[in-house]
């Protein structure tokens, strides 16, 4: 059942994989066009005008790729580079998230990553668009890693992560130490996101608190709350399935 639930994770973090800002309108209607009439392929980002503006706030965007918002895209393209990054720096990013959460230096290359690519989404309603990397790699230790980033502001947008063949205890550093299981992996991935978000978009955390918790299932959820430099507040849902080995943000 895991494996079939990380697929279908895995799958939409391929098949939602892609959300760009705002190109000056020429670029955006040649764009549009092409899904309109179904031509659904790799864009050459060096044949865009990049002059790329992006007005959507870390907020729209976790929203966006989290599902929760309700915007209407049209489709996605693969695009064969970013805007602003390119794989060697979302690796770095990856890597750098990884060591905060678990505490172990995980190393990440082509053996084992499954998927990292930069994706466009654009956006019926608005005819807006923004570039977010999907990426997914397997650990050494049997675990899967899934994020999106965001392109422009290296900003992690939302994670998953699934265990196969190894508990916590082979995931983070110092797990079986934690008094409760929940409250100690949930502070260990407050941890490493406010060091992404302080450093990526100088932002502020303010408060978590637990929404839910079934402690027969080791199940918990918790609400992260963060204020971006414009001092507008977003929020994190972080999901956490314990004796089922998987962690996700909604």
């Amino acid at each position: 059942m895991k494996k079939i639930i990380f697929f279908l994770v895995s799958a939409s973090f391929v098949i939602m994989a892609a959300l760009l800002g705002w190109f000056l309108p020429v670029a955006s209607f040649r764009i549009i066009d092409d899904v309109n009439e179904g031509k659904q392929h790799d864009l050459d980002i060096d044949r865009v005008n990049l002059t790329y503006r992006d007005d959507l706030s870390i907020a729209q965007k976790i929203a966006i790729v989290t599902s929760r918002s309700g915007y209407d895209y049209m489709d996605y393209v693969e695009l064969e580079k970013g805007i602003y990054l390119q794989e060697e720096n979302v690796i770095d990013i990856m890597s750098d998230f990884l060591v905060d959460f678990t505490g172990i230096r995980y190393e990440i290359n082509e053996d084992n990553i499954y998927y990292c690519e930069p994706v466009l989404l654009t956006f019926a309603s608005n005819k807006g668009m923004i570039v977010v990397w999907t990426a997914t790699v397997t650990l050494d230790n049997g675990w899967d890693f899934s994020c999106y980033i965001d392109d422009k502001t290296g900003a992690i947008l939302s994670v998953y992560f699934a265990g196969y063949y190894s508990g916590w205890d082979g995931l983070i550093e110092g797990y079986n130490d934690f008094s409760d299981p929940c409250d100690g992996i949930c502070e260990r991935y407050l941890n490493a996101l406010y060091n992404n978000y302080s450093e990526k978009i100088d932002a502020k955390f303010i408060t978590y608190h637990l929404l839910q918790s079934y402690t027969d299932e080791y199940y918990s959820s918790y609400r992260l709350i963060f204020r971006d430099e414009n001092d507008d507040t977003f929020d994190i849902t972080l999901n956490l399935y314990v004796d089922d080995m998987y962690l996700e943000t909604t």
